[in-house]
């Protein structure tokens, strides 16, 4: 299957007074059928394996190759994200602050994971979503 995304917005913004706007937004980004390169000759570690000093290429299904990867369109990314924007003009001032509320989930495999290493286990890879290395939860500017 090819990749695909789906995006999502959706907002409100109110005037209170003459000098003051508040709104609130929801940002949601939605990715299906992320390729990843899966190794298919994943050791399994047994306790037997483990303690006869087993390496990756004698502990995988086929003993005489090291990796084997198999290229599958089947990881996802999801990011939902809450704006709330409000601004406040007096004279020739502008101020604008902006609160972000966002969170990014991804499976195991779907993002590069730089501090957290490859997927734990490649034959239950459903069992790697959670919070993406990307994840930041606030984000506060002031304009």
């Amino acid at each position: 299957m090819w990749p695909h995304a789906y995006q999502t917005n959706i907002g409100i913004q109110r005037q209170i007074g003459s000098v003051f706007t508040v709104g609130a937004a929801y940002i949601g980004s939605f990715h299906r059928n992320l390729p990843f390169g899966r190794d298919v000759n994943y050791p399994v570690v047994t306790p037997i394996a483990t303690n006869n000093g087993a390496t990756s290429c004698r502990a995988g299904p086929i003993r005489r190759w090291a990796h084997v990867l198999l290229l599958d369109s089947d990881q996802s990314t999801d990011y939902n994200g809450l704006q709330v924007p409000s601004t406040c003009a007096s004279g020739t001032h502008l101020v604008q602050r902006v609160l972000h509320a966002q969170q990014t989930m991804s499976s195991g495999a779907a993002h590069e994971q730089h501090d957290a290493g490859p997927g734990a286990d490649y034959s239950r890879l459903e069992n790697e979503y959670g919070r993406a290395d990307t994840d930041q939860r606030h984000v506060f500017s002031l304009t």
